[in-house]
């Protein structure tokens, strides 16, 4: 961290350019999955 304080207008901006985490569409989101489903339950 260089200590700068970014705004939040900023922060939305580098999360949108990121190549690596694109946002997901209408579809994948329709199609998503909990995150409980992968892990096997204890019980």
């Amino acid at each position: 961290m260089t200590g700068k304080h970014l705004t939040e207008d900023q922060i939305q901006s580098r999360i949108a350019s990121d190549p690596d985490a694109p946002e997901a569409s209408d579809d994948q989101l329709a199609h998503g999955w909990q995150a409980s489903d992968s892990f096997a339950s204890s019980g």
